[in-house]
């Protein structure tokens, strides 16, 4: 954005930003009524540290005629990768003895399995002490179907590729790092405070969205929704196979677009500069909104709109 509304700028980041965790911790309150705000204070586990740390616990499970892996955790560091052995293996690690409360539990039924922690978010609480818990999830890599993760207090990384049918990532508070390649047919990540850093997802649909933090995507295929509330959007889109809406409340947003492709265009920004250097077809351009054709004979439509930043859509 110009340096006229740098100062304006940072002041709706803060109090935006301000109103948005209030209200998250508001949420956390209702989600957890016996632990109120104090979920929020002094966490721990929530860093990628492996120092110090002993192994608690190690599983096999196996993965034949699994349909469902549910993962479901309370402040943890999470790993996932793949491994080439027929098994799903989990390794739970920690730098202080858990209680039997605070262990992890596991639950297999005939085609799914849930990895779970009691939801007392204040056993994972750091008060004076630097506490840290951390799981380890490999997932073989003849697992072709579905993943669920939630974690309401951690990072989750992801290093490995995985080929999945559908893969749903969720957290409260921490970051998600997805540094191997994504195959599925649906793909969602929701992150209410932590940035979403992604390299290629290659599904039918997906669903990313972030209240406060960044989103940064290397590479899209499919259709769907990028949304931030309080934070940028840098994304690639690699292949279109429907419409598309990128939104942004306050942060600015980089499309970056494979050459070759069709599509309409609709882009608008209310407070910030709009920019974009490859040729379209324009039916409606101003410094502030596009519409146009970008392509030929494209059938789907990205919408893009930045309420408070900046818009860039270029060639990838």
């Amino acid at each position: 954005m110009g340096r006229k509304n740098a100062k304006f700028r940072l002041a709706i980041w803060s109090v935006v930003t301000v109103v948005l965790i209030s209200l998250f911790v508001g949420g956390l309150s209702s989600r957890h009524d016996d632990y109120g705000i104090f979920n929020v204070i002094q966490i721990g586990g929530i860093g990628n540290s492996s120092k110090n740390l002993n192994k608690i616990n190690e599983w096999t499970i196996k993965t034949d005629n699994l349909k469902d892996i549910r993962v479901d955790l309370t402040v943890d560091y999470v790993v996932i990768r793949t491994t080439e052995e027929k098994d799903m293996k989990i390794v739970e690690s920690s730098n202080y003895k858990l209680s039997e409360k605070e262990k992890l539990k596991i639950s297999e039924e005939s085609k799914d399995v849930k990895i779970y922690r009691n939801h007392d978010i204040l056993s994972g609480l750091s008060f004076g002490r630097n506490k840290t818990r951390r799981l380890d999830i490999y997932i073989p890599e003849t697992y072709k179907a579905n993943l669920y993760v939630d974690n309401n207090v951690g990072d989750i990384d992801v290093l490995s590729n995985l080929n999945l049918d559908q893969f749903s990532i969720s957290l409260d508070v921490g970051d998600l790092s997805i540094e191997g390649d994504i195959s599925c047919n649906n793909f969602s990540a929701k992150s209410s405070t932590g940035n979403i850093e992604a390299s290629i997802i290659n599904t039918k649909q997906y669903d990313i969205k972030s209240s406060v933090g960044d989103i940064d995507c290397t590479g899209l295929s499919g259709k769907g929704t990028i949304k931030a509330s309080t934070g940028d959007i840098n994304c690639g889109i690699d292949r279109i196979d429907g419409n598309i809406n990128i939104d942004s409340k306050v942060g600015d947003v980089e499309v970056r677009v494979a050459d070759g492709l069709s599509f309409e265009l609709d882009a608008k920004c209310s407070v910030g500069d709009l920019d974009s250097d490859f040729p379209i077809t324009t039916s409606k351009k101003n410094g502030k909104e596009v519409m146009a054709s970008v392509g030929e004979n494209g059938s789907s439509t990205m919408k893009i709109k930045a309420n408070i930043g900046d818009i860039d859509i270029s060639k990838k």
